[in-house]
């Protein structure tokens, strides 16, 4: 019961703390993000990444284009210069994992400190790349959610899949993961 509570209490402050003071932090991390998406889908070329306020949330936004033209069934898509596509994510979908992943190790009985900071070291190293799957993926999935939204063509794509998962329970089943093993490891 004791774990439970300082589990619970560990993610709320940790969630609140990364939410109000750490937004900025992610910006060094924008590079790697559009490095690995243009890297994982070619078809995209980043113009600008930014972390921006959208309201009370602050939002990972990349304004993409094409970069090359290409055949998506029967359709052919030409690249347009002017055209231009926002995909974004909340940085509140990041914090999940880590909040969960930190909030776990901090709270797990019977680690001696050393050992916790080593744990924590790992879940850190964990947790970004975690971030590293979820964050081009998720923003690969809503653009071309778009293209198939305008071409009228049924969804069907593994990245869409993913970020439902993602959406619904993945991040903080992966931040539990990453916690496990950064715990297991030490």
């Amino acid at each position: 019961m004791r774990f439970a509570l300082r589990f619970f209490c560990y993610v709320l402050g940790i969630g609140l703390a990364l939410d109000a003071f750490f937004g900025p932090c992610i910006q060094a991390l924008l590079p790697l993000f559009k490095g690995l998406l243009t890297l994982i889908d070619s078809h995209f070329e980043v113009i600008s990444a930014q972390v921006v306020q959208v309201g009370d949330a602050q939002v990972i936004d990349f304004e993409v284009r094409l970069a090359k033209a290409f055949w998506l069934g029967k359709h052919f898509i030409a690249v347009d210069p002017s055209g231009v596509a926002h995909a974004s994510t909340t940085l509140m979908h990041l914090w999940q994992s880590l909040a969960v992943c930190l909030a776990l190790i901090l709270s797990w009985p019977g680690i001696r400190m050393h050992k916790r900071l080593l744990a924590l070291a790992y879940g850190l190293l964990g947790t970004l790349l975690v971030w590293c799957i979820d964050v081009p993926f998720v923003l690969l999935a809503a653009l071309w959610q778009m293209i198939y939204a305008h071409y009228a063509i049924p969804d069907f794509s593994m990245l869409t899949d993913w970020q439902q998962v993602l959406e619904n329970g993945g991040r903080l089943i992966l931040g539990l993961m990453v916690g496990c093993l950064a715990i297991f490891l030490t």
